[in-house]
């Protein structure tokens, strides 16, 4: 046979015996790329599944060219050499020998001197291999591979590196390695021994370019800036397969994906090009019955050996015959001899698809003990057959309705390599309210299974009065929509305000959003679906907060209330029970649709809708609350504080506050707190003032109320008389107010109207009138006016003295004086913390 200097131009991949065949073999795949060699370690007597096609390392060495042979056989001696007794192998030092190209002695000189030269290095040490391989500016982007641990393993990593253009750095140690990881501002792709880590470790590496979030969803989360790969195996030979598998696929795949979602009952419709098992069919026959896609996410139960597929599972015990330490920890396949399913059990490395997805719990066992042996690991044991990256989580996790794989598997199909898709769903996780983003890539974080798919759209932005971004995308065909915000605010929402198929028509297409945070304090929005997006137009809104806060806020008052005044309001409100109850299980919809529409924006039309019956509701109790509290005064003696403090007899006096004075003769008022002895958040606020005997009687956070226009009134004509309502807080006020004389119903004075509904904005005050029809019969002497102002079950009184006169009387033709300034007081307790200056009218 004529020997020629190069076999076939295409992947091969070369399967060598022992770890002295497969490092020479690794370091000629290096020198010499053309030969488009990949060499696998795989012992002839590994149970491990079939590798492929591949030939032996005899096969190929018999057909090479006599150069190629004999760079081999120099490569063979210096590894017998450097693993000898007296000498070691040093990963560094082979690695930059394998790259060098030339004559063996200036090689070997040129190494001599390139690491005298990184020894001197402390600090960047990845960005220095970089330039000693002829870089004099690192493009970071392209990334880096970095190992550490026992020499061996970094075998694998290394040979990546150089395939595929990234420079390889190799520390002793998990300490090293962290602090040469923090150093390296791009992507970053990690080799090592699964057992020469720990579990604190995996956590400063996945974040060690990072940023700490702010905001109310991601306060203190450190989120990533760029990808993190963790490649890693059970043993050198299985990730010399995973390298070797990643390094002679023929990119890019065929973008067929299976998602297998165990708990989703309904049945979306998906793409051609796209498999959904549902609850309904979650079992090992259908997943079988998928066939080669090239991408799985799979989302449900599970432990680290086990996922379950309804009666059936996928199985994580490794195909490797591997003896166990005294004392491991193993499942019951090992212990009983069958599994704890009764149906069929699939192991991972039969699965074909080259990328998967976890969802689900304790799946991804990295640094430290899991809860069995490292060879009863998903993850791991996928790696064995056709698995090149696997994502999931270490811990048990909460998952959001499927949003978080189906962002992933949109996300792919952009031609994102895996790492950045991870990346990506790790930095959106945190707005959407539900888990703390922590998946990891088991694998090359730079594998990129996909091309980019459809991504056609035009798209505007237009800011509105508000912090509201609107947003217009029209020629809709794409994977997803991706849109930058320069600030999302601190906790953003998605309305979608119109859809219009390629139809022309109207349509409801099952969107989902995502809202990925970088490190500027800008935002990635992304919309997507089940399948590929074809729109004529979609018409968005981004809003910096949540929609309903207002209320959602005043419903905790409103259900605080409910509670600590429960043996009040019983007896005033009819049916107050049944109302209570209805009232919480709306609110409790309303939190439940507000939640999904992080995730899903059709929900904020349910939203919407419990949110106008709830404000409807509160309204309702509200004003019912102050009519029967108005008929009470006007009939008869009737005391607010005797009613809280010894008719209900939980609330207590808690402290004396210091005293102020009266906004209506100036005279000095006592104040005094009291609070709920079992719910101590209701809290109130009562004065009374020594001169006049006027009062108020405030619920915690609300400003009293002031009695504003004449002090005297006359018998036989009507009296203006108005109530001056404060908002001193950041949201609308809004409630129900209504004042009556002292005892009116006993001498016929009428008020109009009855109660009035209250909406006054934030941070400023309204006033309300009211006329009270005063009859010839009403004594001429001074009687007690007193309101109430009720807003969400708080029930504020107010109260001020009103001189009744006679028709006619010897004050009637004296001028008047102005009166003085009203000055609306801060208390210097719990409720008041602003001064407000005004006159009577």
């Amino acid at each position: 046979m004529t020997k020629t200097s190069d076999i076939s131009g295409t992947a091969v991949s070369v399967l060598t015996e022992s770890l002295d065949d497969y490092g020479p073999m690794v370091a000629l795949a290096i020198r010499r790329p053309d030969l488009a060699l990949t060499p696998v370690l795989r012992d002839p007597a590994s149970s491990l599944p079939d590798p492929g096609p591949a030939v032996t390392m005899h096969e190929f060495l018999h057909d090479a060219a006599p150069e190629t042979v004999e760079l081999w056989r120099h490569f063979q001696v210096l590894w017998h050499r450097w693993a000898a007794p007296l000498d070691s192998f040093h990963p560094v030092r082979w690695y930059l020998t394998a790259v060098t190209d030339g004559p063996h002695r200036e090689v070997h000189r040129s190494v001599d001197a390139q690491l005298q030269q990184l020894g001197r290095v402390r600090e960047e040490r990845l960005a220095a291999m970089a330039r000693l391989l002829g870089a004099e500016t690192p493009d970071v982007a392209e990334g880096a591979v970095l190992g550490w641990g026992t020499p061996e393993w970094s075998l694998p990593g290394m040979l990546l590196a150089a395939r595929t253009g990234r420079p390889y750095l190799w520390e002793p140690t998990a300490v090293e390695a962290v602090r040469a990881a923090g150093q390296w501002p791009g992507p970053l792709t990690l080799s090592f021994p699964h057992d020469e880590v720990t579990v604190e470790q995996i956590a400063q590496l996945a974040t060690s370019r990072s940023w700490t979030a702010r905001g109310r969803l991601a306060d203190g989360l450190a989120l990533a800036t760029r990808p993190v790969g963790f490649l890693t195996a059970t043993s050198v030979e299985v990730l010399s397969s995973v390298v070797g598998r990643q390094l002679t696929l023929d990119l890019p795949l065929a973008a067929t994906t299976t998602s297998v979602f165990t708990g989703l009952d309904t049945d979306p419709e998906v793409g051609p090009d796209s498999f959904l098992l549902n609850r309904e069919r979650s079992a090992v026959g259908y997943l079988e019955a998928m066939g080669g896609v090239n991408a799985l996410f799979l989302s449900g139960h599970s432990r680290e050996d086990l996922f379950h597929l309804g009666p059936d599972a996928l199985c994580g015990r490794s195909a490797q015959n591997v003896p166990f330490a005294p004392g491991s920890r193993l499942p019951a396949c090992v212990h009983d001899g069958r599994c704890v399913k009764d149906g069929e059990v699939l192991p991972a490395h039969a699965l074909t698809a080259p990328v998967a997805f976890f969802n689900s719990c304790n799946v991804m066992r990295l640094g430290g003990d899991g809860a069995f042996d490292p060879h009863f690991t998903l993850p791991f044991t996928y790696q064995e057959g056709s698995g090149v990256a696997a994502v999931g989580s270490r811990r048990t996790r909460f998952g959001d309705d499927n949003v978080e794989l189906l962002l992933a598997e949109r996300l792919l199909r952009t031609g994102r390599s895996v790492g950045e898709v991870v990346r990506l769903v790790n930095n959106a996780i945190p707005l959407w309210g539900r888990e703390a983003p922590d998946y990891l890539v088991l694998g090359d974080q730079q594998f990129t299974p996909f091309a980019p798919g459809a991504d056609r759209a035009q798209v505007a932005t237009r800011p509105t009065d508000g912090q509201a971004v609107e947003v217009l995308c029209t020629d809709v065909e794409s994977e997803l929509l991706e849109l930058r915000l320069p600030s999302p605010g601190p906790d953003p929402s998605v309305r979608v305000l119109d859809a219009v198929g390629p139809d022309g028509q109207p349509c409801d297409t099952d969107l989902r959003t995502a809202i990925a945070l970088e490190e500027d304090g800008s935002a990635r929005l992304f919309v997507f679906s089940w399948q590929t997006l074809r729109l004529n137009s979609l018409s968005l809104r981004v809003e910096p907060v949540r929609p309903h806060q207002d209320l959602v806020q005043d419903l905790g008052r409103v259900l605080t209330n409910a509670t600590a005044y429960r043996r009040l309001l019983r007896t005033y409100l009819p049916g107050f029970d049944n109302t209570e109850q209805e009232l919480r299980a709306r609110a409790t919809a309303l939190t439940r649709r507000r939640a999904e529409s992080r995730t899903a924006p059709r929900a904020l039309r349910e939203a919407d809708a419990a949110a106008d019956d709830l404000r409807a509701t509160v309204a309702r109790l509200d004003e019912a609350l102050c009519d029967h509290l108005l008929g009470r005064i006007a009939s008869g003696a009737f005391v607010w504080l005797e009613q809280f403090e010894s008719v209900d007899g939980t609330f207590q006096l808690t402290r004396h506050l210091p005293p102020t004075v009266c906004p209506y003769c100036r005279a000095r008022v006592v104040l005094r707190e009291y609070r709920h002895d079992y719910h101590p958040q209701a809290a109130r606020e009562f004065a009374l003032c020594s001169t006049c005997g006027n009062v108020w009687d405030v619920a915690g956070g609300v400003h009293p109320p002031i009695a504003l226009g004449e002090d005297t009134a006359r018998r036989g004509s009507e009296h203006a008389q108005g109530v001056l309502i404060t908002n001193n807080q950041d949201r609308p006020l809004r409630g129900a107010v209504g004042l009556r004389l002292y005892q009116a119903d006993q001498h016929g004075v009428s008020v109009t109207p009855g109660a009035q509904a209250v909406e006054v904005p934030p941070r400023s005050s309204r006033e309300y009138w009211f006329t009270l029809k005063l009859p010839d019969g009403v004594p001429a002497h001074m009687e007690f006016l007193r309101g109430f102002f009720v807003s969400n079950l708080d029930v504020s009184v107010f109260q001020r003295n009103l001189w009744i006169k006679p028709a006619h009387d010897d004050d009637a033709d004296r001028p008047r004086q102005t009166p003085p300034p009203l000055t609306v007081w801060p208390p210097t307790g719990t409720v008041l913390s602003e001064v407000m200056t005004r006159r009577h009218p």
